[in-house]
């Protein structure tokens, strides 16, 4: 301890314990063979901090180095406002298109005279409580508040905005598909859902309607056959995501709070019986899943393989564009943008 070694030795000694765990054949560190090692031991030697430095702010400096690095060698890498900006016009797309589809959905329902409810082990057993929906976009509100406040003092706010907002955006189109394909009777009876006849300009008006005021049932926005997949567990579920992924690791109690939202909201999305369990289970595995594989494909190892990389490109360019130069994990640090 307290003894300074040069990086030649740190290389030896990295490679001493490399070669005790696999079969390498040659022992000489100069001989040509081992230049890609020793090329690899130096690139991880200049990501440890050295002696004395804050770990937090050094990978943040490392962090916002390689983002203006990448910038400067021209890697089509546009400013974090312009993608922010773009990540805005997705989400606004998206769901614009979300309402057209609920509008056009709904005017598919099926007649709830020919086709009941179907069997569902959670609602035939759990009583329906009428103001429950309403209390699970109370919820979606408070989560919302948090998400705010942490995009607010969060150093790398851009970034986090546009996660969220390619997540957001990419869940619902998935549930457009959803929604349009599989029209599931009403799961409730005590809603009354009949199928409208419109016209295109009628159609138009609702899904302004629902547009307008994001589809809240608070805001009087009432709609029926957009079942598969549930938008509201969605939404609880990536908000709850981003507190636990973006804020203070330390902060335990804030952590908690947010997955008991989670988990009473969905509680009372099936209270509401305004969605069957299916509807419930599939979103939270959907949006959960979409945020993890989003946040796992930013790992250095896989970005940076040629044939991972062009795969990103061909199957999830958004995300090819707004991750082109975040090159590690983005460090959680905070300040006031003023």
């Amino acid at each position: 301890k307290g003894i300074k070694i040069t990086e030649e030795r740190r290389i030896e000694n990295i490679y001493s314990y490399i070669k005790g765990m696999s079969e390498l054949p040659v022992t000489d560190l100069r001989h040509p063979s081992n230049a890609a090692l020793v090329h690899h031991i130096r690139r991880i030697l200049n990501e440890i901090p050295p002696d004395g430095a804050n770990v937090e702010d050094h990978y943040d400096i490392n962090f916002t180095k390689q983002g203006n690095q990448c910038c400067k060698n021209g890697l089509h890498c546009s400013s974090n406002f312009q993608k922010g900006i773009f990540a805005t016009f997705y989400c606004a797309f998206v769901a614009w298109l979300t309402a057209v589809v609920m509008t056009f959905v709904h005017d598919r329902v099926p007649d709830t005279t020919l086709y009941p409810p179907l069997p569902d082990l959670v609602l035939d057993n759990l009583p329906y409580i009428h103001w429950a929906f309403e209390a699970s976009e109370i919820m979606i509100g408070t989560l919302l508040l948090i998400v705010l406040g942490i995009l607010l003092v969060h150093k790398h706010r851009w970034i986090v905005y546009r996660r969220l907002g390619a997540i957001a955006g990419t869940v619902f189109l998935l549930r457009c598909v959803t929604m349009l394909v599989t029209s599931l009777s009403v799961p409730g009876t005590h809603t009354n859902c009949v199928g409208r006849v419109s016209s295109v300009e009628q159609k138009l008006e609702q899904a302004w309607l629902i547009f307008s005021h994001a589809g809240l049932a608070v805001s009087g926005v009432k709609t029926c056959g957009d079942y598969m997949f549930s938008g509201h567990t969605s939404v609880l579920t990536l908000l709850n995501y981003t507190i636990n992924e973006y804020s203070p690791s330390s902060w335990k109690g804030l952590h908690t709070f947010s997955w008991l939202l989670n988990c009473f909201g969905m509680f009372f999305i099936l209270a509401a019986h305004d969605h069957y369990s299916i509807d419930v289970f599939v979103a939270f595995f959907i949006s959960s899943r979409m945020f993890m594989y989003y946040h796992t494909l930013n790992s250095p190892r896989l970005k940076t393989g040629r044939l991972v990389g062009d795969k990103l490109r061909s199957f999830f360019p958004i995300f090819s564009y707004l991750e082109d130069c975040v090159t590690e994990g983005v460090p959680n640090k905070y300040e006031w943008p003023w």
